[in-house]
């Protein structure tokens, strides 16, 4: 439960269905190069204007795998597993070069025990993203979060073409990206976000503001420090607005298990659960726009897949890197 923690506050991002829209009209970028005997990274990077993000990257070849995580959580998400070790991190080092990174405004929500790293049991043990980049105090925008990215990428020397396998609120930031740089993506994998068509499915009152967290995500966890906050709606429009998605494989991997509100009065149970069963929903429909896509329902999954099926997430990237959606059903 800690790491929920973090999403808990924006309870309806940990719920998602994901993809986009636009009809492809490039074809998949080609590998022109691999990272045979690239080092190992783990420091933070400058992204200029005296800005530091961390990042980390393992293992050789190419494409890469870009790990995107979710609100709230830094690149620590991503090498930890509840279930079905190793984690997803680790488990796609060996097959070629994997990247992560910590977004400004984030937190580490893992620690060390005995050289194994676990989730932390409180949350009083978070750590912020290392890096000195800090997170606007104002709803943020993809596009900004994105250009990070970017820049980050070239200053760290990783080379395009990439596999982004971006979860929740990563999810919708990696399909900005792929829209926005369709000549460095190759694939897609997307674990479990929201889609822009997401608030035609809800009633007035929910697509009027369906993230109210996200936006304001209370006090932080550590002292002085600014959470990541975003306006999920303006980057829905960003995501509509922005180039073609390209001609890529582009895997869903939807969470099935709903979150029990049965503490909760039935009225905000009928509120809180409106955007959790609603949006995978919009994310099978959002798919139809895009040829050649699949979206699978994982069984017995809670929001982070990645923590609970890392095998599963592993297959959609390994079969990304073969230049096809998962061929294999959970």
């Amino acid at each position: 439960m800690p790491v929920r923690s973090v999403l808990s506050v924006l309870p309806v991002l940990c719920v998602g269905a994901l993809l986009a829209c636009s009809s492809p009209a490039t074809s998949p970028p080609t590998p022109t190069h691999t990272t045979a005997g690239a080092p190992d990274i783990a420091g933070p990077v400058d992204v200029g204007g005296g800005r530091t993000i961390y990042l980390e990257c393992h293992g050789t070849g190419s494409p890469t795998v870009v790990l995107v995580p979710g609100l709230g959580n830094a690149a620590d998400i991503w090498q930890v597993t509840e279930a079905h070790p190793p984690s997803v991190a680790e488990r796609l080092a060996r097959v070629t070069r994997v990247c992560s990174y910590d977004r400004p405004g984030s937190y580490l929500v893992t620690v060390l025990q005995g050289g194994t790293r676990v989730l932390a049991a409180t949350p009083d043990l978070y750590r912020p993203a290392r890096g000195n980049a800090v997170a606007s105090s104002t709803a943020g925008d993809g596009a900004a979060a994105v250009a990070d990215l970017h820049t980050l990428l070239q200053a760290g020397a990783v080379s395009p073409p990439f596999v982004l396998v971006g979860h929740s609120l990563g999810g919708v930031l990696s399909l900005l990206y792929a829209r926005t740089y369709p000549g460095q993506v190759a694939g897609l994998v997307l674990v479990d976000p929201p889609t822009p068509n997401l608030p035609s499915y809800l009633s007035p009152a929910q697509a009027a503001n369906p993230f109210p967290n996200a936006a304001n995500p209370g006090p932080s966890l550590v002292a002085g420090y600014v959470n990541e906050r975003w306006d999920i709606l303006r980057v829905f429009d960003q995501i509509d607005a922005a180039g073609p998605l390209p001609r890529i494989p582009v895997t869903f991997l939807a969470a099935t298990l709903i979150p029990d509100l049965s503490h909760l009065p039935p009225a905000q149970q009928r509120d809180l659960l409106e955007v959790p069963t609603q949006t995978p929903l919009a994310a099978a429909a959002y798919l139809q726009g895009v040829p050649g896509s699949r979206f699978v329902a994982v069984p017995q999954t809670t929001h982070y897949i990645q923590l609970e099926r890392p095998d599963v997430v592993e297959a959609a990237a390994r079969d990304a890197l073969a230049g096809r959606t998962l061929t294999s059903t959970p």
